[in-house]
Formats: structure tokens, sequence, C-alpha cells
């Protein structure tokens, strides 16, 4: 079955904003995107890439990339397919588009889902070039890849407006500590970095999380040595279902492999999987024919 026939699954989903919106900012961004493509699927990048006809098609057995350019080259839109090792097919959706105040710069990628083993699942290397490249942000935060440190009063109602945004579309990882140590259970900065332009790392010291309880609501308030994630969308006093929380597997679980190392492995498969629900996404369901 060719891999356009798939019905896929959606595994991870960014949408990011550039401030600086320009016909060069976008080109930067298709760049950076090319760039990635190349890396990945080396044998697809190769030949005439001419798009001035508006599209571009390549492929080898297994693999297939479009590329399509509309709106008078105000959007630009990339799609791959792949068969992987194991036989499960992928696709990854990427739009770099003008928006109202902001260039849009958006990702998808899907899984068909066959097959036994467990899926990994990671931000692809694309949205920290983004990030990196460009001038990016996720409502009034940039997304750098650093922590966020709440840690008084005048932090809570900043980061409590970040949470409450309608214009956040990523999902927040808040982290809290125990007691006076600094042990959140991760390293934040490894985390942020992971998660560079898919998420945003915070971490909520003992000062701190009363104050943002009070503010959201004790049930979906950060829990010392594990991770709260705030889907976008939250609302006050919200059910915690849809901001889940992600607690390191106990030591007598064998079934798991201990150390912080997998407990932010977890963390990054629940991201990945919040991000999935599609509240903020802003791709089409498939690059146009």
């Amino acid at each position: 079955m060719a891999p356009n026939a798939m019905n896929f699954q959606l595994m991870v989903c960014a949408t990011l904003k550039s401030r600086a919106p320009s016909e060069a900012n976008r080109q930067r961004a298709q760049q950076l995107a090319w760039r990635w493509i190349s890396q990945k699927w080396p044998r697809l990048i190769s030949g005439n890439m001419d798009l001035s006809d508006g599209r571009l098609e390549r492929s080898y057995p297994g693999a297939q990339l479009t590329v399509v350019t509309a709106d008078q080259g105000d959007r630009w839109m990339a799609e791959v397919t792949e068969v992987a090792r194991d036989s499960r097919q992928w696709r990854t959706q990427l739009v770099v588009a003008k928006g109202v105040d902001a260039d849009v710069l958006a990702l998808h990628t899907g899984c068909s889902q066959t097959g036994s083993a467990p899926l990994s699942v990671a931000p692809p290397k694309l949205l920290a070039a983004w990030t990196e490249g460009l001038d990016v942000h996720d409502a009034n935060e940039r997304a750098a890849g650093e922590p966020l440190w709440v840690t008084d009063e005048s932090h809570v109602a900043r980061f409590v407006d970040l949470l409450l945004s309608g214009e956040r579309a990523l999902p927040v990882i808040t982290l809290a500590n125990k007691g006076s140590s600094r042990y959140y259970g991760v390293d934040p900065q490894a985390l942020a970095k992971a998660m560079q332009g898919m998420a945003h790392v915070a971490c909520v010291n003992q000062e701190a999380r009363a104050p943002l309880a009070q503010r959201i609501g004790l049930a979906l308030a950060p829990t010392p040595g594990a991770a709260r994630i705030y889907a976008p969308g939250l609302r006050q006093h919200a059910s915690s279902h849809d901001h889940p929380l992600v607690r390191q597997p106990p030591a007598a679980d064998s079934s798991r492999p201990q150390g912080s190392g997998s407990f932010r492995q977890m963390i990054v498969r629940c991201v990945c999987a919040v991000s999935a629900r599609g509240v903020a996404c802003a791709l089409p369901q498939r690059t146009p024919e």
C-alpha cells in the first residue's frame, strides 16, 4: 500500500510564530526546513529543485517528498512520507506561512501505527533550528530552550498569564522542587534543551507553588519531583485529566529502566501525546494535490 493511502495517527504537533514577519524571514524558515529535510532524507534532495511552477515532487522506494507554494508565495508546504524498517509508515508535514501579524511555522508528524513494538517519539530537530535561527515566540514568551524560573509572586503572575493565554500553542512542562533542595526529578536545563520549540519548561519553587495553586486550583498545581504538563487552552480550575501529571516510576517497577534519563523520556512522550490532540495545530490534513 502506498504511504499516502494509509490512515496516520498524529504523534507530534507544534506551531510557532515569528514576530518579525517578512518575505526574507519566511525564506529563512524555508531554508532551515530544507536543511533539515536534506539531513534526514538526503536522497530526496537532488537534481532540479526548481519550485517556479509552485510544486515539486521527489521519490525513491519507500519515501516521497512533495513541496507546494500557494497564495502567491505566502504559504509554503512540504510533506515527506516514508516506510521505516519496522514497516511503519510515517508522514511529516511542514508549513511556513504569512499570518496576520506574524509568520507561522508549523509541523506535524504522524504514524500508521502498524506493528506491536512501542513507538519512539521525540521533538524533531527542525523545531530547535527554527527557534535558534528566527525570532520565535509563543504567547508572550520566547521559545529559547531555557527554563522559566518561577520563584516569587511577580513571577507567578506572569507565569499564570502564560498558562491561561489564548495565544499559547505549546505545552508547558512544570517542575517543582522538594523542600529546600534543587531536586526537580529531572535536569531542567537538559529537558528545556531537548524540548526546544516543542514545549516550555518552568521550575516552580516552594514559595511560588502555594500562590500558583490559589490562582489555578490545587488539583492543577505542580507536584514536587513530578512534571505537570499544561496543554494549550488551560482554564482556571480545569480538569487535571487534560493537563496530566507525570511521576517517576517506583523503584520496584522492574519493567522500566530507572534514572532521570528514563523519567525525561516519559515526559517527552507525554508532551508529544498532549501536542497531538491538535488543539493548536495549523496544518492541513494533506498537502494539496
